[in-house]
């Protein structure tokens, strides 16, 4: 998920080793830390990760839909 993030050039993100730790990391997570620490941060990236990659499979499922459908219109 962190690759993702450092692809979108407007994000400009500069991330500690923990930070990137967290928003990488599969499966839920429990960040404890002290205030200004970047834990919002880390959950908020989390998150626009996820929604980008939901919308990723949501485009691959369509296109592969699509073409299913394309392919049994060709062979009637």
């Amino acid at each position: 998920m962190v690759e993702l993030l450092q692809k979108i050039k407007s994000l400009k993100l500069k991330l500690t080793e923990e930070e990137i730790n967290v928003i990488g990391q599969p499966g839920n997570v429990i960040v404890i830390g002290r205030s200004g620490t970047g834990k919002t941060t880390c959950a908020v990236l989390r998150l626009f990760a996820m929604e980008i990659l939901f919308h990723i499979r949501v485009q691959m499922m369509v296109a592969k839909d699509a073409k299913i459908l394309q392919d049994a219109a060709n062979n009637e």
